[in-house]
């Protein structure tokens, strides 16, 4: 039987920075990385099956919990069976694609999260349309799909109802929408308090963020007082509450004097570094990608050593 530590599926055959940083990782630790490609899975599936291969932990990037019959959700199917670890578990998707849900485990936890509700789309007579329950509101919100993993997002400015905004939007079939007031992060340093943070196995790594899409690693001096440890706690407590180990989590920090609130807007994004789904992939910094490969074959490591898999660190770069 063949037997690797640490594998993981990619969307193609070309090498990026993290599946190069990966097969670093594991050779650094001299340890086995089982690498599958886009139409690999059936045939790696059929040798787990017939168990001539096994794996200790793999890290799943393309099956996303939703099509059930897809080759790479067989395949994590089939490592379960056998014993693997799966990492971003796609049967974990009833928990981290429902965010109406999320944000109801992250308030209840004590967490600030913006003022939002749930639109329900009902069925309200013969001619089967779906018009949304009626509500008003003022100030800007932002309208998501409460369940699924899409990032389509709808701005509802000044709206005098909620009906009228979302039949005209692209949501207006969606069962259930989450609408969510913007919210607008204290500025400091010149620059907005808007943050993304990694949860990987309990290490985090928090990433400042900007309204544009770019994505920076945060560095000590960058942040005023307790601010990058508080963020750290705050993305540890989503972690014990959803049960998630590898998500990541965008908080804003609001106020214009004293010690600022953290609002988490997204509480955990799982299958969003590198998912199939994923415009983040390219968002994502090099050194971020980097330390989620180190983390995956330090764990895979930990895990063949019979050692407990987390070690929880914060990672705040220098300055």
């Amino acid at each position: 039987m063949k037997r690797y530590e640490l594998g993981f599926n990619w969307h193609d055959r070309r090498g990026g920075t993290f599946p190069d940083a990966l097969a670093r990782a594991t050779k650094a630790r001299g340890i086995r990385l089982l690498r599958v490609s886009r139409g690999d899975d059936d045939g790696v599936r059929s040798q787990v099956d017939r168990r001539t291969v096994s794996v200790g932990i793999f890290h799943n990037t393309q099956a996303d919990g939703l099509n059930m019959e897809s080759p790479a959700m067989l395949l994590c199917r089939a490592l379960k069976a056998a014993g693997t670890a799966v990492v971003e578990d796609p049967d974990d998707a009833p928990v981290y694609t429902d965010r109406a849900l999320l944000m109801e485990y992250v308030k209840r936890a004590g967490i600030a999260v913006p003022p939002y509700m749930v639109i329900a789309n009902r069925n309200d007579g013969a001619d089967g349309r779906r018009r949304p329950s009626r509500s008003t509101l003022g100030s800007t919100w932002i309208a998501r799909p409460a369940r699924g993993m899409g990032v389509n997002r709808v701005v509802i400015r000044g709206a005098k109802s909620v009906v009228a905004a979302l039949s005209r939007s692209k949501l207006r079939s969606c069962p259930r929408v989450l609408v969510m007031k913007q919210v607008t992060g204290a500025r400091a340093a010149g620059r907005e308090q808007r943050f993304v943070v990694w949860h990987l196995f309990g290490t985090v790594v928090p990433c400042w963020s900007g309204r544009s899409g770019g994505i920076e690693v945060a560095r000590f001096g960058d942040a005023e007082g307790d601010l990058l440890g508080r963020l750290c706690e705050t993305v540890r407590t989503i972690a014990h509450v959803t049960g998630l180990d590898w998500f990541h989590s965008e908080i804003v920090a609001t106020g214009r004097a004293g010690k600022p609130e953290l609002v988490v807007v997204e509480p955990a994004n799982a299958l969003a570094m590198l998912g199939p789904v994923a415009k983040t992939v390219t968002m994502v910094p090099a050194e971020v990608a980097r330390l989620a490969a180190d983390r995956l074959a330090e764990v895979a490591w930990r895990r063949s050593r019979g050692l407990p898999l987390y070690r929880g660190t914060t990672l705040v770069a220098p300055a």
